[in-house]
């Protein structure tokens, strides 16, 4: 997803990367091209479509970024519903036009929250919220960064995490608390070096550069603006580069080298314009022509003013329109143009009002902005310490579970046991009761078997004596016949 995430706070100027280079120059670009002339009405062309929209030139974005807009909402494919939204919103956003953007980014965020995906909304946040850092809606702004932080803190999203941080610290620089805006970009500076990501090293690099300079700190600032610029260079991010080199004139200007801080915006504003930078053309316009104001020549000041201020008109900037009406004034009254002048006041008026005077911004918006933030960090706190410690009593409840069930198998293991023992302990009672019962049944047979043994020996005597009867008989009887 194409978005704009990274706001550098001094200039408002988006950093992004190089998509300037031609479709002939990048195979798969041509080969996702090729791919897409025969591609079906299905979510597959959708995602070739938003695939395409990564790698185009920016200019070419709407060609690709509206059919899949369609083709999704006729699919009902919510998840590049919200992509393609971004993709547009990305695409007016770098052309100027913020509240285009903004509708389109939060069309995006309303689908992304209806399907609950959770890092499509912190993108989308952040989209919403830099809009609303261009418009001077600061309270708005705040708002949706201290939502972003909290989703990207809880789902582990360090690059996520790393752009709001650097967000929030643009913020605290608007309202001038420089000290905390350099607090936050050295936290999103550690994060970004931790996941060794180039591009957002370089913008934190930048942005702590302009603290430095802003503090006087000179030969800081120019080392981490040579540190950022280094880097841009080795990746080609050009957007980047332009930043850098508005970052240097600063520095230049404040040393009073009026001829290398002209340089380096003329440099950064032929930059922007390769790449139809609206907002970083205005800031250039503006700042060349009050170098040259400076300088006495007012012919050309006035011209680059006013090319300045209609660009910041055109984009709907305030701020910027406030910047390029104070230089006008300056140079219509040292030329006497008094009426123009008094035509340019209307206009620095009008548009210092609607950001809110000094004394406001110190006195009101300053406050309120330290006291809406604060407050959102800590209902974030609140929140995650609710989740927390409802995950702590879950774990509590597991842990007395788990005890119980540990509990409840060593009872069961005990009785178990028990039971076991207890049947060991009556079976051999049992082999105990059946081995008396065959010595029982052994010896009653012989206890048997002896009686046997007499009785047969009774009777055999029995036998006998019949015997010696019988012959006894016998012999009386012959005897007494033959005494006869």
């Amino acid at each position: 997803m194409r978005s704009v995430l990274k706001y550098l706070f001094l200039f408002t100027i988006i950093f992004g990367p190089d998509l300037s280079f031609s479709q002939a120059e990048n195979p798969q670009l041509d080969s996702l091209l090729n791919v897409l002339k025969n591609a079906k009405e299905d979510t597959n062309k959708v995602n070739t479509l938003a695939e395409i929209c990564e790698l185009c030139a920016e200019e070419d974005i709407l060609k690709y970024a509206e059919p899949a807009l369609k083709l999704s909402e006729k699919l009902n494919f919510k998840k590049e519903i919200a992509n393609s939204l971004n993709n547009i919103g990305y695409f007016y956003s770098n052309k100027g036009e913020s509240e285009k953007a903004l509708e389109n980014y939060s069309r995006a965020l309303k689908i992304q929250e209806e399907i609950g995906n959770e890092d499509g909304i912190a993108g989308s946040l952040n989209n919403t919220a830099l809009i609303y850092t261009y418009q001077g809606q600061v309270e708005k702004a705040l708002e949706n960064y201290a939502k972003a932080l909290s989703i990207e803190e809880k789902t582990n999203d360090e690059s996520g995490t790393a752009v709001t941080l650097n967000n929030i610290g643009g913020i605290y620089y608007a309202q001038k608390q420089t000290n905390k805006a350099l607090e936050y970009y050295l936290r999103s500076l550690k994060v970004r070096e931790i996941i060794k990501e180039k591009s957002g090293i370089a913008n934190s690099l930048n942005n702590i550069a302009i603290i430095y300079s802003d503090q006087g700190k000179t030969e800081q600032a120019l080392k981490y603006f040579t540190r950022a610029i280094k880097l841009c260079e080795e990746i080609d991010e050009k957007q980047g580069i332009a930043t850098c080199l508005i970052g240097i004139a600063g520095v230049y200007s404040e040393m009073g080298q009026k001829e290398k801080t002209l340089e380096c915006y003329f440099r950064s504003l032929k930059i922007s314009e390769e790449l139809e930078d609206n907002l970083s053309i205005a800031h250039c316009l503006n700042n060349i022509g009050s170098i040259y104001r400076i300088q006495k020549k007012y012919k050309e000041a006035e011209e680059y003013c006013l090319r300045s201020l209609q660009l910041a008109r055109q984009g709907g900037y305030p701020e910027k329109m406030r910047n390029a009406s104070e230089v006008l004034i300056k140079i219509y009254k040292e030329t006497a143009n008094y009426k123009e002048a008094v035509s340019m006041f209307k206009i620095f008026k009008h548009m210092s009002d609607s950001l809110n005077n000094k004394e406001t911004q110190k006195a009101s918006v300053k406050k309120q902005m330290q006291y809406e933030f604060e407050k959102k960090e800590a209902q974030a706190k609140d929140e995650q310490d609710k989740k927390d410690l409802i995950a702590l009593e879950e774990l509590k409840q597991q842990t007395l579970q788990r005890n119980y069930s540990i509990a409840g198998f060593v009872l069961v293991l005990l009785l178990a046991g028990f039971i076991f023992r207890s049947y060991l302990q009556k079976r051999k009672d049992n082999e105990i009761i059946t081995a008396k019962k065959i010595e029982i049944d052994r010896q009653k047979d012989i206890i048997e078997e002896k009686q046997k043994e007499i009785l047969d020996s009774i009777h055999y005597a029995q036998l006998i004596q019949r015997a010696l009867l019988t012959s006894e008989i016998y012999f009386k009887k012959n005897l007494n016949r033959l005494m006869k």
